[in-house]
């Protein structure tokens, strides 16, 4: 397995974490930083995986890998039971990738709001603002039943992906990481890379 690299990207201040900058690390024998399980990780300027040295795609699959282990971290700390899928809404959510994505790292099924029309079905979550997306499928979630609007249409949650089990795993097993370095961050210890 490659060795694991994390970023985490606070351009300003956030409530959890309480951090601002942006934070990599990656994981290295001789890293000065130890996580509870004995893995070692040295922050890091630039990822050392990039691509053809470019850090943007390295730095572009943190963002979201961040975004969504941060979510996984925040809803094990909630007595909430088990997530057994998410709705995605606005622009980004029309991306297959960044579906899958989600999906893999939450290891949930993935719906997007479905418009029924005259026409047929749309699947045009990009066309919704993500608020009124989000309103919609929240309503489609707790009713499960189809919503009427102005115009006539309907809307419903579409399942568009479900996890590959073999990469949720992955993420899994580096979630205790992720978490102790989220909080080494939080802590004021780190100095960011930015």
């Amino acid at each position: 397995m490659a060795p694991r690299a994390f970023g985490f990207y606070y351009l300003s201040t956030e409530i959890l974490p309480r951090a601002k900058g942006i934070y990599r690390f990656e994981q290295h024998k001789n890293g000065s930083i130890v996580c509870p399980n004995g893995t070692r990780y040295q922050p890091v300027t630039v990822f050392s995986t990039s691509n053809q040295g470019d850090s943007h795609w390295s730095d572009a699959r943190a963002i979201i890998e961040s975004q969504f282990m941060s979510m996984c971290v925040d809803y094990a700390h909630k007595e909430m039971g088990a997530m057994t899928g998410i709705a995605i809404t606005g622009g980004a959510s029309s991306n297959p990738t960044l579906q899958q994505a989600v999906s893999d790292i939450l290891g949930v099924p993935v719906f997007a709001t479905a418009i029924h029309t005259t026409k047929g079905v749309d699947i045009r979550a990009p066309a919704m603002p993500a608020y009124g997306g989000a309103i919609r499928a929240l309503d489609q979630h707790m009713k499960l039943t189809a919503t009427v609007s102005k115009d006539g249409s309907k809307y419903t949650l579409q399942h568009i992906c479900s996890p590959n089990d073999r990469k949720h795993a992955v993420y899994v097993q580096a979630l205790a990481d992720f978490e102790f370095l989220r909080n080494y961050v939080s802590s004021g210890v780190c100095i960011s890379g930015a």
